[in-house]
């Protein structure tokens, strides 16, 4: 679980009881602009960490955008922190297909802009981040808490939402995207 001020808890399943808390260090301070600090944009781990059952680890995005790799069985770091997305920003869930992590990034919280971002993790030491911008702007974000999804085509999809339709200038919101 991602709790609030960057830390992340480990649950026993059966009694409940906490296994292991990792307190992610944030080398960024959040910005005073737009919606930022507020319920909107809160300043904290928004996206939900996602499992690697191949190799146990549970990855999670810091407050800073950067991603972290634990050990899920002791909470130490097996992977990053490696720079994904936008420090402050608000991203939904991750999602790990292959050897990707998919996010997707709605609100210009931090000042990103909306989009699909996706990390490379084959090579921990050398990962690669893939972007696909969605507006010019701080509109066009993807809702949804599953965060993108990805189909057995490799295509990622998601729904948009706040802001202007114009495809000629790089603007797609309230539309469906893949």
């Amino acid at each position: 679980v991602a709790g609030n001020q960057g830390t992340v808890f480990a649950l026993d399943t059966e009694s409940g009881g906490v296994l292991w808390t990792r307190k992610l260090t944030s080398y960024a301070l959040p910005n005073n602009i737009g919606l930022q600090g507020s319920i909107y944009c809160p300043n904290g781990i928004n996206a939900t960490p996602t499992y690697d059952r191949r190799t146990g680890i549970l990855y999670v995005l810091a407050e800073d955008g950067a991603l972290y790799g634990l050990d899920s069985g002791s909470g130490n770091i097996r992977f990053g922190p490696a720079q994904f997305v936008a420090p402050f920003a608000k991203a939904w869930s991750l999602n790990l297909v292959g050897d990707a992590i998919y996010t997707v990034l709605a609100q210009g919280c931090g000042g990103a802009l909306s989009g699909f971002y996706s990390m490379d993790i084959r090579d921990p030491h050398h990962p690669v981040v893939r972007q696909m911008l969605l507006s010019n702007t701080n509109t066009g974000g993807i809702w949804g808490r599953g965060g993108p999804v990805i189909g057995s085509n490799g295509r990622a999809y998601g729904s948009t939402a706040d802001g202007p339709f114009d495809p000629l200038a790089g603007d797609y919101s309230d539309s469906v995207v893949a």
